[in-house]
């Protein structure tokens, strides 16, 4: 990457959008992003969002502008310190001159390929710890993204403390947050969306001490009269956020890194997690900002891939061997099945302990030849032939203590403990299983030769990376912070799958942490879908979890499985319909016993995955709007409806399920359309429904009545023309003049 020092004039239509400040010079120039030096500060640009930062009276870094480019009116942001941090005994910001502290010494602006990053280097001479501010902004995005990045300058180590990502007091209260995994059920339990006012005596403190998304996911949008601000952080171990109530309806965000305490010293220098900060114009548009900043930025332009994935865990545990898990092949190819995936019990010594014993054997990575003589190659070759990709479970993170230090297996001084323990309130005498400390780099290089070896001797084209643990490593680590085991942790969890997409860019990971207790934007990165939830039924349920993390997250990121399930059989069931279509906002998956399902269930699964393939194409880029109250929340309605819009399609989809047999029908105000087209409106259940505005969809609502042998419909809306639309109102009124 070429430091840019001038580029030349920008395009005359940028130009019309972006005006030049004054007393401003261009520093850099990249699609429709400028960067700006001014007297003061600087300033990031692209036709949506206008960034400004300068040095406020007493010489510190803050942000003084920000607004959709081309308004004059902004977010009026106050002059607050956009990053700081504890340095020792002092609590420091980046200022542009500062004896004591941090002081301004180098600007660049480095073009990536994908954005343009401007760099504000700061030096503290006492410490002798330079700080990168960087500023990374991307072509046609709203999103902006920043972090900072310390590094010593000296042969010694200094610690850092209580780092904030990035602070902002801008207008507006009106917050909009997902709780997490674990989230209690009196609050509305897993990923339940809540929209409330940051009110003076009410904070909104959202903090997590282990995995990203156990309590609440990382994000937090606030609406206003100019739109709505959507802010988070990129990080898959413990954060915190602050909103907090300023001013009468104005509201501080803090992003930050409160229980880390970790040094800084030659050869290691401490990124902070990289947060998120976009502004469009209302609600409804945060999650497409999302979805196309995860796409275009987080993901490096790797657009999302959702396949229907058959997994054998749920009906099969451990009791697997390579003629049942042919027979499974076979049997899910037949329903349509795209990606079977292997899940635990492949390995030596995996089900010692019962049918669903998974911790046996972690860590070994050894087949167990006599369930697969040969290996698991076969299996891949086999699902090949079937015309299916092959996926094999592993949880790297994680090891069996019975094999830790013998030759080619994991050492002692790789594991983690906490308070000496190597699982938290175990003895250790009692212990079967201990994790991984990532932050070691023998670990970390142990690690990726294994599950290498295991992609290349399996030929899988897919690994489910799962979590079933976590603990705080209290360890005393040469070098490492007095409390900084999460963070190291998660720094070299990246480094592993960041490695292993290197060594094969071709490979799918699956985001598994016991459910979803890493659904961030920092998995996002090297994975490409989400487990959800192992609770994965009723499909009440599963709908819940999609229309919440939906609110933020890309639908085509979240994976969710048909199962058959005691109070929910496929078997002959009486609305099948209902229990896959339940799932066909995210990625469709499918679990289940083939013994229990004959000739004619596996062909009507068939038909419902031929029908979310159907809609895959405007799914793999849409994002989702809840157009009803949350279904089993605490406001769950009679009737629940979530809507996929897609930006790269004239098509939307309404998924719509019917919760209570006696009220037959429901009105549902559409969200994310276009107001000025038309819209050609019908049913897979009861037909034609007729042409209906845009804008009548959204401000009217869609009717939407009960059918006859099913609680669920899909929906669709597709644009029409002037032509279109006449001809489709003509047909209609001759049909029904009949």
């Amino acid at each position: 990457m070429k430091p840019i020092r001038w580029f030349a004039p920008v395009a005359l239509a940028l130009l019309v959008v972006v005006a030049s400040p004054a007393h401003a010079a261009q520093l850099a120039q990249k699609d429709d992003i400028v960067v700006y030096s001014t007297d003061a500060g600087w300033i990031l640009a692209n036709t949506n969002i206008t960034y400004g930062l300068v040095f406020d009276a007493v010489g510190t870094l803050v942000v003084q502008d920000l607004r959709k480019t081309g308004d004059r009116q902004g977010w009026r942001p106050s002059p607050v310190r956009d990053t700081l941090f504890q340095v020792g005994d002092r609590e420091l910001a980046l200022t542009r001159n500062d004896s004591a502290g941090f002081r301004h010494t180098g600007v660049d602006v480095v073009d990536t390929g994908a954005s343009l990053e401007l760099r504000l280097t700061f030096e503290d001479i006492r410490d002798g710890l330079r700080a990168r501010r960087v500023y990374a902004l991307y072509p046609q995005s709203p999103i902006l993204e920043t972090w900072t990045e310390l590094e010593s300058m000296q042969n010694r180590s200094t610690t850092v403390s209580d780092m904030v990502t990035l602070q902002l007091v801008v207008d507006g209260a009106l917050a909009t947050t997902v709780d997490g995994l674990d989230a209690p059920e009196e609050t509305g339990g897993a990923f339940a969306v809540h929209r409330r006012l940051v009110a003076s005596d009410d904070p909104i403190v959202m903090e997590e001490g282990g995995r990203s998304t156990a309590r609440n996911l990382p994000i937090a949008a606030i609406t206003s009269a100019r739109g709505a601000l959507v802010m988070g952080l990129m990080w898959s171990g413990s954060w915190r956020m602050d909103l907090v109530a300023r001013d009468g309806q104005r509201t501080e965000l803090t992003a930050w890194m409160s229980d880390t305490v970790t040094n800084v010293s030659p050869g290691h220098p401490v990124v902070m997690p990289h947060a998120f900060l976009g502004i469009v114009p209302d609600e409804t548009q945060v999650a497409p900002a999302l979805h196309r900043f995860i796409v275009t930025a987080v993901r490096g332009g790797r657009a999302l891939e959702p396949l229907v994935t058959f997994n054998t865990w749920f009906p099969m545990g451990a009791d697997i061997d390579q003629e049942n898990i042919e027979e499974t092949m076979r049997v899910a190819a037949a329903a349509g099945t795209e990606l079977f995936e292997l899940d635990a019990g492949w390995y030596e010594h995996a089900g010692e302990l019962g049918s669903f014993d998974f911790a046996s054997g972690l860590g070994t990575f050894r087949v167990d030849k006599d369930k697969f003589p040969d290996g698991l190659r076969p299996l891949a070759d086999f699902a090949h032939g079937l015309g299916m990709r092959f996926g094999v479970w592993v949880e790297p993170e994680r090891v069996d203590l019975r094999y830790v230090g013998e030759p080619g297996m994991a050492r002692e001084e790789w594991l983690q403990l906490e308070n000496g323990l190597y699982e938290p309130g175990v003895p250790n005498e009692d212990a079967r299983t201990g994790m991984l400390d990532l932050g070691n780099a023998d670990a970390r290089a142990w690690l990726l030769d294994k599950l290498s070896v295991l992609v290349i001797e399996s030929g899988a084209d897919h690994i489910k990376w799962d979590n079933n643990a976590w603990m705080t490593n209290t360890r005393q680590v040469p070098g490492a912070g007095p409390h900084d085991g999460n963070y190291r942790h998660v720094t070299g969890l990246y480094e592993v799958l960041g490695g292993l997409k290197e060594r094969f860019p071709w490979l799918l990971i699956e985001n598994c942490s016991g459910g979803g207790n890493r659904l961030d934007l920092g998995m996002m990165r090297y994975t490409d879908a989400g487990w959800m939830d192992d609770r994965t039924s009723p499909s009440a349920h599963v709908r819940h979890n999609l229309q919440g993390l939906t609110t933020f997250l890309p639908p085509a990121y979240l994976l969710s499985y048909l199962l058959h399930d005691a109070n929910e059989p496929m078997h002959d069931a009486a609305d099948l319909e209902l229990l896959a279509t339940s799932r066909m906002p995210g990625v469709f998956g499918l679990s289940f016993p083939i013994g229990m399902l004959d000739d004619d269930d596996i062909a009507r699964v068939r038909e419902q995955v031929e029908r979310w393939k159907s809609l895959r194409a405007l799914q793999s880029t849409a994002s989702a709007a809840l157009v009803s109250p949350q279904v089993d929340g605490t406001m769950s309605g009679p009737w629940d409806g979530t809507l996929l819009v897609s930006p790269d399609y004239d098509q939307a989809v309404l998924y719509a399920f019917q919760n209570d047999r006696d009220v037959t029908g429901a009105t549902m105000r559409m969200r994310g359309l276009d107001r000025k087209f038309e819209y050609h409106v019908t049913s897979d259940q009861l037909g034609d429904i007729g042409v209906i505005t845009g804008a009548s969809l959204m401000d009217d609502g869609l009717e939407v009545f009960a059918a006859e042998d099913t609680r669920a419909q899909l929906i669709t809306m597709t644009k029409v023309t002037p032509e279109e639309a006449a001809r489709l109102r003509a047909a209609r009124t001759q049909l029904t003049s009949r």
